[in-house]
């Protein structure tokens, strides 16, 4: 993907913009925010030679419409946007990758349309679900000591060694 002129496919009553690569299995790929369908342009090269990679710029980003009432970003409607796109290119069965806010889109197709899903890669995002609290977010930097470069932020539910901080020593 090279920064091609985007095709369009109106779906769900709005114009949403993408790009294929690659001739192989398909595999739609989500983006997160604030990102657009330009987000995996560094690691098409290494993936269009076994897929053909299926890049939309999701409602409300890059050159896709954007939809008005602000409900209309569920992700129920996401889901069947990106399950529009695979339709639209008459493609049965297909892998989807998610990344942050495309991440639970994904899930939610995979989850829906297990017979034609193969495969899922959910990346870099947090769990989704019905009544599921998120954590309150802290930075981690707790002495006046420590080098702002070993400072991060972190979850509640974000193990010890997870964090960015320096070990003990």
């Amino acid at each position: 993907m090279n920064y091609q002129i985007p095709s369009y496919a109106p779906i769900n009553g709005l114009q949403v913009a993408y790009e294929t690569v690659g001739d192989g299995f398909p595999l739609l790929m989500l983006h997160g925010f604030p990102r657009t369908r330009r987000s995996w342009q560094r690691i098409s090269p290494y993936l269009k030679e076994r897929f053909m990679i299926i890049a939309p710029d999701r409602r409300g980003y890059g050159d896709s419409d954007r939809g008005a009432p602000p409900e209309s970003y569920n992700n129920a409607m996401l889901a069947s946007e990106g399950i529009g796109m695979i339709d639209k290119l008459g493609i049965d069965t297909f892998m989807v990758v998610g990344h942050d806010k495309g991440m639970p889109t994904a899930a939610r197709i995979a989850a829906d349309n297990p017979d034609r899903v193969r495969g899922a890669v959910l990346l870099d995002g947090m769990p989704e679900g019905a009544n599921v609290p998120r954590p309150p977010m802290h930075l981690s930097c707790k002495h006046e000591d420590t080098p702002p470069l070993t400072c991060g932020v972190r979850s509640s539910r974000t193990p010890r060694t997870m964090s960015m901080r320096n070990s003990p020593k």
